[in-house]
Parts: C-alpha cells; structure tokens; sequence
C-alpha cells in the first residue's frame, strides 16, 4: 500500500502515513508514562510503607527502652529497699545477740555466786559433821583404857598397852610430821585432831599392824582401844611441841 502511494507520487498518502505513525508512536509514549507512573506510584507507595513501618519500630524500641528505664528504677529502688530492710535486720539480730549475751553473763553471775554459796555452806556443814564425828568418838572412849577426865588419860590398863607397842615412843615420831596442822589449836581441838589421826590417818606398816593386834590380843581389847592409847600419847607430846 506504501509502495503505491510512493509509486503514485501522491503526497497525500505520505502525510496520512506519517500520521499514522505519528498516531502509534504517541500511543505508545502514552503507554509507557502510564506504566512510569504506575511504577513510580508502587515505588512511593512501598516507600511509604517502608517508612511508617520504621517509624512503628522506632516507637515500639523507644517505648521499650522507656519500660526499662522505668523497671530498672523499679529493681533499683526494690534492691536499696531490701538492703535497708536487711542492714535494719541485722541491727535487730545483733541487738538480740547482745541482749542474751549480756542475760547469759548476768545469769552466769547469779549461778557462780549460788555455787559459791552452797560450796560455801557445804563446807561449813562438813565441818560441823567432823566436829559430830570427832565429838562421838571422843565421848564413846573404851573405858579400860582411858579415863573419862579432863583432859582425858590414861587407866592402868591403857598403860600397859601403851608399854606393849612403844606407844610414847611412836607418838614422838609421828609428832614431828604433825607439829605445823596443830599450831594455833585450843586444848579440845588438838585432843580431837589427835583421836581423828589415830583412828583415821595412822597407817602402820605390816610389822607394828601385827605388833598391834597382839598386844589387843593379849589384852583383851579391840583395835579401836588400842588406837585411843595412841591418841593420848601423840596428845600429850604435842601438847608439849606447840
């Protein structure tokens, strides 16, 4: 169809041809800036969406960092409240402790001193039970051998057993061991000593133990006289030392 126009020579045909294209080619550039502008409107509109989802984010991680500002204040606050609590605790217990310390060495105190009191009267009636003691060993004498006088001596009887074992003689000795617990003793009181040592303390060894029971043989007493004998003689010489 071109070629007839051109063939012709007819200008017309030219100018409707030119038109034609003319007609294609802005269609197509409509075409084009339409597509350029719907992409550039999905371009912004992703932009867009890109940008409020940042802001949404932004938002989200401020409001957060303010929740942790705000919870660490919170712990904070909640640990100093805590560490006063505790130190006020403390305060309290070390008081308590103070306290029962103080009650333990008051009470500890009241207990020696009671302790004390009662070892105290403890003695004092031990000593009142050996006074007893000594007072009925005293006054329960064997009236065969010693004579209920003031001081007390010794009958014919007690003589002779003093005679059968050196009686005077052994007092002498044992008197020197003694001379240092009678010093400062009344008359009463060194006599007692004296019966208590001989019925008591006085231990002999194996050879003067039968000595001693022979001649409470050969006298018809007991060894209780025979330590009354004793007692008399160790009395009289110390008597004589003091």
């Amino acid at each position: 169809m071109v070629g007839k126009f051109f063939a012709s020579g007819s200008v017309g045909g030219l100018f409707i041809l030119v038109g034609v294209a003319l007609f294609k080619f802005v269609k197509w550039a409509m075409l084009i800036d339409e597509q350029g502008k719907n992409m550039s409107s999905s371009f912004d509109q992703l932009t867009k969406t890109l940008n409020d989802f940042s802001k949404e984010i932004r938002a989200e991680i401020k409001l957060l960092g303010k929740e942790f500002h705000e919870d660490r204040k919170e712990v904070r606050a909640e640990i100093k409240l805590l560490g006063k609590e505790f130190r006020e605790d403390r305060k309290e217990i070390r008081s308590e402790i103070e306290l029962l310390s103080k009650e333990f060495r008051e009470d500890r105190k009241e207990i020696r001193s009671e302790i004390e009191l009662l070892s105290k009267e403890f003695r004092e009636d031990i000593k009142e039970i050996r006074t007893d003691i000594k007072t009925l060993l005293l006054y329960q004498l064997p009236h065969e051998s010693v004579k209920a006088t003031s001081p007390l001596q010794l009958t014919e009887k007690g003589k002779t057993i003093s005679e059968g074992f050196s009686a005077a003689e052994l007092a002498k000795r044992i008197a020197e061991t003694l001379k240092g617990e009678v010093e400062g003793k009344a008359d009463y009181d060194l006599q007692a000593f004296c019966f208590d040592y001989a019925r008591s303390r006085f231990k002999p060894d194996d050879v003067l133990e039968a000595r001693i029971k022979q001649v409470a043989y050969d006298n018809g007493v007991d060894i209780l006289e025979v330590q009354s004998v004793l007692a008399i003689e160790l009395r009289n010489v110390l008597m004589k030392l003091r």
